[in-house]
């Protein structure tokens, strides 16, 4: 949070999140078969996951985090693992069981609860 209003230059960000990510991401391709790599439908995979789902999410991010509060922002990433699951169930028929409900409530209580505190705390704060 701190970063993003003081740094105007939010493509400098992106670009130094994904300068710095990849090699921790390569870092497990490596255990890999480098021959599975060159497959149409790895290569595809690969550079929608590279641009769509990396790339131009922290660009997004890093340019707009800065009009938002980190425990807003916390309770917008913790429902990613929702998301994630309605649309596994949705598009790809995976089966939702009992013991995933209730691990998935477990960890996004655990997520949201500290950021919902802090949230009525500064609301509490402004208020006085």
């Amino acid at each position: 949070q701190k970063l993003s209003t003081q740094h105007p230059n939010y493509r400098l960000l992106t670009f130094y999140q994904l300068v710095f990510t990849a090699p921790f991401a390569a870092s497990f391709a490596i255990h890999s078969s480098l021959l599975a790599l060159f497959k149409p439908s790895v290569l595809i995979a690969l550079i929608y996951c590279t641009i769509f789902a990396t790339a131009f999410c922290f660009f997004i991010q890093t340019k707009y985090q800065k009009f938002t509060t980190a425990p807003k922002a916390a309770l917008i990433f913790s429902t990613e693992p929702i998301f994630a699951s309605i649309f596994g169930y949705l598009i790809n028929h995976e089966t939702i069981s009992r013991n995933t409900l209730i691990g998935g409530f477990i960890i996004l209580i655990s997520i949201t609860l500290p950021s919902a505190i802090s949230l009525i705390k500064d609301k509490e704060a402004q208020h006085r």
